[in-house]
């Protein structure tokens, strides 16, 4: 929330008992779904998101500061370690891609539409629309449809 000004110039506190936003929608937190009459609930800079300050953890004392935008907890992409890519990797395509160890690391991209034919579905095997795994040096090209049954699998066995 930035500092606004009001039609004099002066600056204008934020407004955190708010019940509607400037578009006349209902303001509720997003971990408790109440209003601001459990308490104040201040809006992300970032997204469309309020949040009590009791409901985040830690819980906040005071509201964030104006000068600079504040950011809730469903922004974690600044505090995880950014992936490196190594440029002397070796891609492999394994011949059995369904007993491949997954360590999460990897990027999803989607299979094409069911409508394919199966030619066509070959022919996106080879284009490179596959899931790309790194373990020390050695990059595996794995297709989306045999990470969702590896998940499947150790989702049956555990129950």
């Amino acid at each position: 929330m930035f500092l606004t000004h009001s039609k004099n110039g002066l600056a204008e506190e934020p407004d955190y008992a708010r019940l509607k936003d400037k578009n006349g929608r209902v303001i509720l937190c997003y971990k408790c779904g109440k209003s601001a009459l459990k308490g104040p609930i201040i809006p992300c800079d970032h997204c469309t998101l309020y949040w009590h300050m009791d409901c985040l953890d830690p819980p906040m004392t005071n509201p964030p500061s104006q000068l600079k935008k504040w950011m809730c907890p469903n922004h974690v992409e600044h505090a995880l370690p950014k992936k490196r890519k190594r440029k002397d990797t070796v891609i492999v395509d394994p011949q059995d891609p369904y007993n491949v160890p997954n360590d999460g690391n990897i990027e999803v991209v989607n299979e094409p539409e069911e409508t394919e034919t199966e030619g066509e579905e070959e022919k996106t095997w080879q284009r490179g629309r596959l899931e790309e795994l790194s373990y020390g040096g050695v990059t595996y090209r794995l297709p989306e449809r045999a990470i969702k049954l590896n998940f499947m699998e150790s989702i049956r066995r555990l129950v």
